[in-house]
């Protein structure tokens, strides 16, 4: 958003606060990147920090937006050092400052708010009331902080009850904090500012039960709107006064927020026109529609979300068009208009698919959230108009409700793997058109129509929707017990009930079409939670697993795998490990064992403990033999692609580095087929782990990739993948068809028949290619 520029890191961070709060806005959204990146580098490893490339207060606050929190600190460290020495007061505020609000990232409220009480009274001293008003709003932002989860958010939104005990308590604090910003700010001068605080008291005492009475900070954010002179910084003002009135209005049956509402839509219209900016004419009109829709006024609602999208496609961030779009469709369906919603969600998704490139964050920002996040519920909204209308349990078909949806829900999933790595070229496949699978394939979607689970099914003879007998919640919370019973720290037998009602939820619809049209191979495009859990344990009435009847691959878009089936090539591994124990990470004893059952099935050279390492790989790498990389290591895949890696003898390397290892070693045009992380884990309980493996694939331009849902022994992993090679290398050996999926299904089959518990064999998961 514009109109935050002129606050100094208090703009920044402020621009956090109206992400936590506003709807889909249009327009990069600053909020929403650093959120992701403060929640994402809380815990996570750091790079290190040399002492000459540390600045001072600028460099802080650029390396905090960055989500670097340890050169960051090490940043306002130093300029806290400088200022200190000079005697000079309002530097020492803006350095504890930024201080507080690397704390709060850090989860560690309660100093956060120390620093920022300090940053205040330095501003105090200095005479500096403007610093004094940021070092409030930074209070307030850091004891959102505190509020950890995001679900609380999302929520406290939809008027859902909280997770979190004490949160409306501290978003009463937060609201004080940013009223006291604002009144400053207003004193100091500073309408802009003081509207943008205001508007954050007002969003945040309407999560607070406890604040309501406390005034009316959305009235006071519209008079400080008021007194600004330019009409494209008036209509910033007005809109997130806007936008925090609307926010209120779902929490409180106040005359004070109508009346607020009404003016600051009428007077946002009217300063956004006198602008040239199309799409700010655009923002005001999304926002006056939701005013509308909020006032159960759809008609009118749907109207002015047209004229949005008319003005956002006339802007320079046409894609824009598509929220409005998609608006327009919400309300055109809430008032019994489908056909017309149909076709207006139909062009918003044209816009997306016109404009997607534009939806990607450049690399130097991969894994953070922008304009693209902002269109996943759009999507989603479209598959599940298209899918409540569709016919259930029937046939196949090629075209239609179902086809439509499903083309929906390949396009959110192609768009957010793009937007993890930063990057459109990872767009491999041609389509998402079920024409190009094999014969015995079909790939399975899990799909929620409200409370309701079915299963979307895709073959080459069309697509079909089944009804699941088991609840969506009931479907996500057996998935979050199994992944609970399923990691090391919680270990447990008591499984197998929840595996049976995954299967019954997932499996059992759509179990008798698959075997009657011999279908062996499942390619499972899981959400949310059921990303945590493998299919491959999924456990039949007759108590068998998934893994003993179907070969299973994860994917989360058709349209990233080529269908081109690349030239047959004997298999040539570079096999590379860590058995000693590295910096904070304990050894791996059995990785030698495990290189070595690589070594004994397919050629490989191999790599192990010292030798591993950036130089070493990159050698490896340029290989025009190579078709395999084989780590077994220490790596964590998930949060962002920035922050997912493998460890090497010199410490981790991140995907980031490999990707450029990867171009520079392989300037040949042929794909690594196979890329499997054996003692690797992704993020525990993150249902974007199976993102943090796909990016590897993308990194290191595999095909398919082989990683782990968690930490496993290293002895079961050795055992697990000398099997998986071994079956590998004698399908090539008899002229058989390569299926690596069906190799890891033979591998996991002689697991179970072994007698070992599905820990030790169903958190491997290929994703990506599975022939």
């Amino acid at each position: 958003m514009r109109g935050f520029t002129s606050i100094g890191l208090a703009s920044c961070a402020g621009l956090l606060c109206f992400g936590l709060f506003a709807p889909a806005i249009a327009g990069p959204n600053l909020a929403q990147r650093l959120i992701c990146q403060l929640e994402a580098s809380s815990g996570s490893p750091e790079p290190e920090i040399s002492v000459d490339d540390i600045g001072l207060q600028a460099d802080g606050e650029r390396l905090l937006l960055a989500g670097r929190l340890a050169e960051a600190q090490a940043g306002f460290e130093a300029a806290r050092d400088a200022a200190l020495a000079q005697n000079d007061n309002a530097r020492l505020g803006a350095a504890l400052d930024g201080l507080g609000l690397v704390a709060a990232a850090r989860g560690r409220r309660v100093l956060a708010d120390r620093l920022h009480r300090q940053a205040a009274e330095a501003f105090v001293r200095a005479g500096d009331s403007l610093g004094e008003a940021r070092a409030h709003y930074n209070r307030g932002l850091s004891t959102l902080q505190g509020v950890r989860s995001l679900s609380w958010l999302e929520a406290a939104r939809s008027g859902g009850a909280p997770d979190d005990e004490g949160g409306t308590a501290l978003f009463a604090m937060a609201s004080e904090h940013f009223l006291s910003a604002g009144a400053l700010a207003l004193a100091a001068g500073d309408a802009a500012f003081a509207a943008t605080a205001y508007a954050a008291s007002a969003r945040a005492q309407a999560r607070s039960p406890e604040a309501l009475g406390a005034g009316s900070p959305a009235q006071s954010a519209l008079d400080a709107a008021r007194l600004l002179p330019d009409p494209e910084e008036r209509a910033n003002a007005l809109l997130s006064t806007l936008d925090a009135a609307l926010t209120a209005d779902l929490f409180a049956d106040d005359t004070r927020i109508h009346r607020v509402v009404e003016a600051a839509m009428a007077e946002a219209i009217a300063a956004a026109d006198a602008t040239s900016d199309r799409e700010l004419q655009a923002l005001a009109r999304g926002f006056a529609a939701r005013a509308y829709g909020v006032a159960g006024r759809q008609e009118e609602a749907r109207i002015m979300s047209e004229r949005a999208a008319f003005l956002a496609a006339a802007g320079e961030r046409r894609e824009a068009s598509a929220l409005w779009l998609g608006q327009a469709a919400a309300y055109a369906e809430v008032s019994g208009a489908h056909d017309l919603a149909r076709r207006r969600y139909a062009e918003a998704v044209a816009v997306i698919v016109r404009r997607r490139d534009s939806l990607i964050p450049d690399e130097t920002r991969a894994g953070e959230a922008g304009l693209q996040a902002e269109l996943m519920p759009l999507l989603a909204a479209q598959a599940d108009f298209l899918l409540r209308r569709a016919p259930v349990d029937a046939g196949f078909e090629r075209s239609g409700l179902v086809e439509e949806a499903r083309q929906s829900i390949e396009l959110a999933r192609s768009i957010e793997i793009e937007s993890f790595v930063g990057d459109p070229c990872v767009r491999r496949g041609i389509s998402s058109d079920l024409s190009d699978l094999p014969a015995d394939a079909a790939v399975l979607y899990p799909v929620t129509i409200g409370e309701e689970a079915f299963v979307l099914l895709g073959t080459r003879d069309g697509a079909t929707l089944q009804r699941s007998e088991v609840s969506a919640q009931a479907l996500q919370d057996a998935a979050a017990r199994l992944r609970r019973a399923f990691s090391p720290s919680t270990l447990s037998n008591d499984y197998e009930a929840d595996a049976q009602l995954l299967y019954a939820g997932v499996m059992a619809p759509v179990e008798g079409l698959l075997r009657r049209n011999g279908l062996s191979t499942v390619l499972y495009a899981p959400v949310g939670a059921l990303r945590d859990a493998p299919l491959a344990a999924f456990l039949s009435p007759e108590g068998r697993f998934v893994a003993q009847d179907f070969a299973v691959a994860t994917v989360l878009s058709l349209s990233l795998i080529d269908p081109i089936e690349p030239a047959e090539r004997p298999y040539q591994a570079l096999a590379a490990g860590i058995s000693d124990a590295v910096d904070d990470f304990e050894p791996l004893p059995a990785v030698r064992a495990e290189l070595e059952a690589v070594r004994s099935s397919v050629r490989s050279q191999t790599l192990l403990n010292e030798r591993f390492n950036r130089e070493t790989l990159e050698q490896g790498l340029s290989s025009d033999r190579l078709n395999i990389v084989h780590l077994a290591t220490h790596g964590s895949f998930g949060g962002n692609f920035r922050q997912s890696f493998v460890l090497g003898h010199e410490g981790p390397i991140y995907l980031d580095e490999l990707n450029q290892l990867v171009a520079r070693a392989r300037i040949r045009d042929a794909a690594i087929n196979l890329l499997t992380l054996s003692a690797c884990e992704t993020a525990a309980g993150d249902d974007r782990a199976v993102m943090g493996l796909a990016g590897a694939a993308f990194a290191s331009g595999a095909d398919t990739v082989i990683g782990a849902l968690w930490q496993v022994s290293d002895e079961s992993t050795a055992q697990l993948f000398g099997d998986f090679y071994a079956d590998m290398a004698a399908r090539q050996a008899s002229g058989a068809p390569r299926n690596k999926a069906w190799s890891l299904a033979e591998a996991q089959r002689r697991a179970i028949a072994e007698g070992r518990h599905p820990f030790e064999w169903s958190g491997f998961v290929l994703i990506g290619k599975w022939r």
